[in-house]
């Protein structure tokens, strides 16, 4: 095999590499789990794999009741930490694993978060399937103590069993699709749920979305395509008579479920098929599928309402549910079989093309497959006799695409059948857990394996030193990025891996693609991903890794999709505020439940009640906040009912038709302060400004001033005997939405961004909107501070083309409400 050295200034791809073998007697090591380092004694591990015919299908068509043996973690004195990995001399070769530590409940599905967290879910903290409703959230950096786990209970109501999971690549959330209807008042067990939920990392909770899949789905396959919608096919709807679902839905965040009515196909999803389909985004952006028993390739196109043309079928035995398959590399899957056979199917041409590749020592029923960080292949568990305990296959199998060969390694400690999971972590191991209903166990634990590529080279059983990623800048398709080391140690290989989201013997995003370079000292100039279709948007783990083939620990970066959701983000809304609940906070809900928690800015207040009034937020989630109308301190607090209008947005920048609008939060006090905006606006744009909290309950307005194309300036005021008397309002949290003007489109209606001259006073003042509005809502606010006294802007006359404004002062002072003219801006969303 040809090796390259590092040129500076040299685009290159480098070969994978292959270990030797090396032995030295046990010794003592310092092992990094995360962040803490533990000395141990280094055991030795036995690698035994049990050797055996290829067996029948034994692929079970129900889920049945959980297994009468109960495993936790390794116990008893000799019993190894769950925290040491055991590297002896072969451990380079062979890699080593951790003791079985206890995990909170049997890790069914298992998915890597943007942060680097683990999710897992799939049973009770007892291991029954019936009842999943909780799910855990582990931290790596913590190890496998039993503090590095939050374990949660479901607020949806949905059992989570055997569903299907994705991490989206517009927000980071966890998309679980489909599920069991037991639990449900009338529900059957093993019957499917239509519903779609969404964990959100940041607050760690589990809500329903409002919009639900066309057909109940259990054991459904989802695949982030290269647009970043995401789809799901596959999966059953009924268990007797058993009701395939043969129709694929598309999801996009702005418009909902998208049903694939020319793609139905029994053929592809009819008999067994139906159950969690391989499938891969290919380089030619369309979804390749292979069946499983009749041996067919497909592939599916997702625009519009679909098509599927057959790609021909693969030769040898079939492949199947028990069965793992990857794609290691750019349109190249590694498929394994019934008989232990595997081939590799390289979908980068018109035509697949199907090559056989060494054989697995044995068959593993309901393995797991994952590409690691070098871009090799490891198999875990899985059995010689499907869901055999005393034919299980501990040891670990190593697949190099270099050579095309399998090495068996080092062996878990526990067995890993049906329902087990396995993912890549940032750290470059692998967790593996679960294995459990319908038994012969179920395993209430987690092991990690650490590969060979962990290990120094020199037989001592000791973790190699690793190299480091500082910083890397943005990385985007198509585009080169920089990647800082910490240090100039020379690197041989950049890579990508998907995070994982694994379950049921196969990861539905996980892929793996090596990226040129060049190094120049402690720094790479990195060439990234050509194009969406092969690296569809989304989080994936960047791996730089040395000469010695050892990798760094990843950092994890998103992929944006090339048309990011945008008005799917953004919301908006009217209240009607009782004179009843003046002073009284009022729950809004949002229409649609945002990704994660938005800002919320409210315009300025009708004019029912002569006397000034200003409205405030607090608790903003991402299905709701809370608001209440404030009068001034001076005034008694009692104002008639008055309609406001607000506007949400999720941080970040948004398009909405011809209007680009950006959302953000700041802190705020009584001296101006600036924003910068992350991009610069064509022209100033309008701002709407907002505080949202309490920590100085003082009624307060917020003014907004020097409007540029690239900043903004904010501060608040309170009413002017407080501040005469020196007594300046207490630092908030300001919520902002910046909005070009113009026309476009929000949520189907029509949207207008506009902005009057240096010409509104506390006279009323007409504007016009330059096209019909019906049923408008609108949303006002000052855009300068010519008038120092504290004021907002108030409307009425609210017509399809029109409304009325005005400058309101505040009187704790004196009683004079004359003000200067003063900028405002408006937003008026109307008819579709």
């Amino acid at each position: 095999m040809l090796s390259r050295s590092v040129l500076t200034g040299a685009t290159q791809r480098f070969p994978r590499r292959g270990t030797s073998t090396t032995e030295v007697d046990d010794t003592v090591m310092l092992v990094r789990i995360g962040t803490a380092a533990i000395k141990i004694t280094v055991i030795a591990i036995a690698t035994s794999l049990l050797l055996a015919a290829p067996a029948a299908a034994q692929t079970p068509d129900e889920d049945g009741p959980a297994g009468p043996v109960i495993e936790g973690a390794d116990t008893g004195p000799e019993a190894r930490a769950a925290e040491a990995v055991a590297g002896d001399s072969t451990a380079h070769v062979d890699g080593a694993w951790t003791g079985a530590a206890e995990w909170p409940l049997s890790a069914i599905h298992a998915v890597v978060l943007p942060d680097g967290k683990v999710m897992t879910y799939g049973t009770d903290r007892q291991g029954l399937e019936l009842k999943a409703f909780s799910y855990d959230i582990w931290d790596p950096t913590k190890g496998l103590a039993p503090s590095s786990h939050t374990t949660l209970p479901g607020q949806t109501s949905t059992n989570l069993f055997c569903s299907a999971q994705t991490v989206l690549p517009w927000s980071g959330q966890v998309m679980i699709t489909g599920g069991d209807q037991f639990g449900f008042p009338g529900g059957a067990q093993f019957d499917a749920v239509s519903d779609v939920n969404l964990f959100d990392p940041d607050s760690r909770t589990l809500t329903r979305l409002a919009d639900s899949i066309a057909r109940p789905r259990w054991y459904p396959t989802v695949t982030t395509l290269p647009s970043g919608e995401i789809l799901v096919h596959g999966g059953r709807e009924d268990r007797s008579p058993a009701t395939p679902v043969l129709l694929p839905e598309v999801y996009h965040p702005t418009n909902g479920w998208r049903r694939l009515t020319s793609a139905a196909s029994s053929a592809v999803y009819g008999g067994g098929r139906w159950w969690y389909p391989r499938s891969w985004v290919a380089p030619n952006g369309d979804v390749f599928i292979v069946t499983k028993g009749r041996q067919e390739m497909w592939s599916l196109d997702t625009d519009g309402t679909g098509a599927l043309r057959k790609r021909g079928t693969y030769p040898g035995a079939s492949t199947s549910n028990a069965t793992p398959a990857v794609m290691f590399d750019e349109g190249r899957i590694l498929i394994t079989t019934e008989t232990g056979s595997a081939s590799v199917i390289d979908i980068n041409g018109a035509t697949p093309k199907v090559t056989a590749t060494d054989p697995l020592r044995s068959y593993r029923g309901w393995s797991d497959a994952t590409v690691l960080a070098d871009g090799k292949v490891l198999v875990t568990g899985g059995a010689s006799v499907r869901q055999n305990l005393d034919r299980a296959v501990n040891a670990v199998e190593l697949w190099d695409p270099d050579t095309g060969r399998w090495h068996r390694g080092a062996s878990a400690s526990k067995a890993r059948l049906y329902h087990s999971s396995t993912v890549l972590l940032p750290d470059a191991t692998v967790l593996t857990a679960g294995g459990g209903p319908p038994g012969p166990v179920v395993n209430l634990n987690a092991e990690i394996y650490h590969p060979p590529y962990l290990f120094k080279k020199d037989g001592s059983g000791e973790l190699a030193s690793r190299p480091t990623i500082a910083d890397h800048s943005t990385v985007r398709h198509g585009g080169s990025f920089t990647v800082d080391l910490g240090g100039s140690r020379t690197i041989s290989k950049v890579a990508l891996v998907r995070t994982g989201s694994s379950t049921h013997s196969f990861d539905m995003d996980q892929r793996f693609m090596e990226l040129d370079f060049t190094q120049s000292g402690g720094r790479l100039t990195v060439s990234g991903p050509r194009n969406a279709n092969v690296a569809p948007p989304g989080h994936y783990m960047l791996f730089v890794i040395d000469g010695n083939g050892v990798p760094s620990v990843a950092s994890i970066l998103r992929l944006d999709p090339a048309n990011a959701p945008s008005s799917a983000a953004v919301q908006s809304g009217e209240l009607t505020l009782a004179n009843t609940d003046a002073g009284r906070w009022v729950t809004a809900t949002f229409k649609r439940p945002f990704s994660r928690a938005p800002v919320v800015t409210i315009g300025g207040a009708s004019h029912n009640g002569s006397e000034p009034v200003l409205a405030r937020v607090r608790n903003v989630t991402r299905t709701s906040f809370q608001v209440r109308l404030d009068e001034w301190a001076y005034q008694d607090g009692d104002h008639m009912r008055e309609t406001v209008s607000y506007l949400a947005a999720e941080p970040g920048r948004h398009t909405l038709g011809g209007v680009t609008v950006e959302a953000g939060a700041m802190t705020a006090a009584d001296d101006p302060r600036t924003v910068q905006f992350s991009q610069a606006f064509a022209k100033p744009p309008v701002v709407l400004a907002q505080v949202a909290g309490t920590n100085d309950p003082t009624t307060v307005t917020t003014r907004v001033s020097d409007v540029h194309k690239g900043d903004v300036r904010v501060r608040l005021q309170e009413q002017e005997t407080e501040t005469r008397a020196g007594r300046l309002h207490g630092a908030e949290t300001v919520h902002w939405i910046a909005l070009s003007r113009g026309t476009g489109t929000l949520a189907g209606e029509r949207l207008r961004v506009g902005r009057t001259g240096r010409a509104v006073t506390d006279d009323w003042k007409t504007i016009w909107f330059k096209a019909d509005h019906p049923d408008a809502a609108l949303l006002t606010v000052g855009q300068s501070i010519n008038g120092t006294d504290p004021a907002t802007v108030r409307y009425r006359n609210l017509k399809q083309r029109s409304a009325q404004i005005r400058v309101q002062e505040e009187t704790s002072y004196d009683r004079e409400t004359g003000h200067t003219t003063e900028k405002v801006g408006f937003v008026v969303i109307g008819a579709k």
